[in-house]
């Protein structure tokens, strides 16, 4: 018996193959630091599982796009063309993940971002998948977590030239009104004007429970200086373009309470995959985790899961039709940033954690789960 399972093991080992997923992060330009963030992540995962259970290797090709579209394309390519890759990661940035989800799409490469949330990267493509929330999604979950803290009236920051901005706040304007929440002000600024003071005026003349800003850090952090300075009170909540500590920097004593969006940090940390990612994240690097490192563990291992599927029912570990159909179909997967499933569209359903600025720091306060089913109609 044991010469049989030897025999056995032997001819899996001699028939395995090496399965290969192409990676697209941006190692140095304007990016680096989350491309950085994003490689330890992925290499921790590839470490913990890179032997599939047929016995077919997988191998990382990992390749740098310099914080540049044109190069992400590029790379993308050649990967598909080229490397002949069953698969790819990448990019983290939307402008980039735009730039190669035609070109995986066309060629039906599945393709996993584990971070890119302008909704544009997965509309009418069934080949690209993502492993964060989307820009849409963060509206809808601003809306409902002021209305679970009784904030029914709100009064809407956009930007006029800010397409982040207006996806996030048209998804925020139609659940809160559903949800029973009543917009008294809509102030559209301009992200280029050094001088909010008018609009100030305009947020201090409709008093609200919530104000709530869908533009990036600096020109909230000078919104939010300018608010405390005329003592509006009203509670301030903002996406995860402004869970930064650039904004704490900028906004100083202003930030003290300011309410955001988060994706993942160790204190949020819900799973035992979290918990064990935590661990074996700082064994290897002695520093706790980012959640740009904790969204590409996560679509490393989801991509795992669908690869694994395929084996499973007999297809092979490198049939890019199913390991896409898989992914496209993944529900209720165990993942580090929580409990995932993948919509039709491409999309993550899966819970937000929720940030406040205390002492000086974003602190974790809650995890905002995704509605039931008879709270969504």
């Amino acid at each position: 018996m044991k010469k049989v399972i030897t025999l056995i093991a032997l001819s899996v080992f001699l028939f395995a193959k090496d399965v290969t997923i192409g990676v697209i992060l941006p190692l140095s330009g304007s990016l680096a630091k989350f491309g950085k963030e994003s490689k330890k992540g992925l290499e921790l995962a590839y470490l913990q599982k890179n032997i599939l259970s047929n016995g077919d290797s997988v191998k990382l090709l990992i390749r740098n796009d310099r914080s540049d579209k044109a190069d992400a394309r590029d790379i993308a390519k050649k990967i598909i063309n080229e490397k002949k890759a069953s698969a790819i990661i990448g990019e983290i940035s939307s402008t980039n993940s735009l730039a190669i989800a035609n070109i995986a799409n066309y060629a039906k490469t599945p393709t996993i971002t584990p971070a890119a949330t302008n909704i544009k990267v997965t509309w009418g493509k069934k080949y690209i998948t993502r492993a964060c929330i989307s820009d849409p999604y963060q509206g809808s979950v601003m809306a409902r977590w002021a209305i679970k803290h009784n904030l029914k009236t709100a009064v809407l920051i956009t930007s006029v030239n800010e397409e982040f901005s207006k996806d996030v706040s048209k998804v925020f304007k139609t659940m809160y009104r559903i949800y029973g929440g009543q917009i008294v002000r809509t102030v559209i600024i301009d992200s280029k004007e050094k001088d909010f003071s008018s609009q100030i005026q305009s947020i201090k003349e409709s008093p609200s429970d919530v104000i709530v800003f869908t533009n990036y850090y600096p020109e909230v952090a000078k919104m939010v200086n300018l608010i405390k300075q005329e003592g509006i009170k009203s509670v301030l909540l903002g996406t995860d373009a402004v869970n930064y500590p650039e904004f704490i920097d900028l906004a100083k004593d202003a930030s003290e309470g300011f309410t955001a969006i988060g994706h993942f940090s160790s204190s949020s940390a819900k799973t035992q995959e979290a918990k064990d990612f935590i661990e074996s994240f700082y064994r290897k690097y002695k520093e706790k985790p980012t959640y740009m490192a904790a969204l590409s563990a996560d679509a490393y291992n989801m991509l795992i899961d669908a690869i694994e599927s395929c084996i499973d029912s007999g297809k092979g570990s490198a049939n890019k039709t199913c390991i896409n159909s898989n992914l496209r179909d993944l529900k209720d997967f165990s993942a580090i940033t929580g409990i995932i499933s993948i919509d039709n569209g491409g999309n993550a359903i899966k819970p937000v954690p929720i940030y406040r600025v205390k002492d000086g720091k974003f602190a974790y306060i809650e995890t905002l789960n995704p509605p039931q089913e008879k709270e969504k109609k």
